[in-house]
C-alpha cells in the first residue's frame, strides 16, 4: 500500500563495491523524496518515487539509481528499510541484477 514519506532515515547494506549507506530525506509534505548514497566513493543521489508498507508491514522505498559513474547503467531499486537488517534490490530491464542485504 502506497503511504506518505515517513521521516528521515539511514540504512545500511553491503555489496560487491563494500559496504554503503542509504540517507533517505523525504520531501516536505510529499509522497517521495531522495537517497543519498556513496559506493565506492561515488556521491550519487537518487529520486524516491514511491514510499509503499507491503503486507508484512515493511517499509519499502523505491526509484531509479543514476549510477553511470560506477555499473555504467541506470536501474529500479526496492529498498525494504524497516524493518532491520533490510535489504535493496537493483532491478534492469524487469530483471533482477543483484540484492544486496542489509548490516
Amino acid at each position: 500500500m502506497r503511504i506518505k514519506a515517513p521521516r528521515p532515515l539511514v540504512v545500511s547494506f553491503r555489496g560487491p563495491e563494500g559496504p554503503y549507506s542509504l540517507r533517505f530525506t523525504p520531501n516536505v509534505g510529499d509522497w517521495g523524496g531522495i537517497v543519498e548514497v556513496d559506493i565506492a566513493g561515488a556521491a550519487l543521489r537518487w529520486p524516491v518515487n514511491r514510499i509503499d508498507r507491503d503486507e508484512e508491514g515493511r517499509l519499502i522505498l523505491s526509484g531509479m539509481t543514476a549510477t553511470k559513474e560506477i555499473w555504467n547503467d541506470s536501474f529500479w531499486f526496492e529498498a525494504i528499510v524497516e524493518p532491520p537488517p533490510g535489504q535493496i534490490t537493483y532491478w534492469g530491464n524487469r530483471v533482477i541484477w543483484r540484492t544486496d542485504e542489509g548490516t
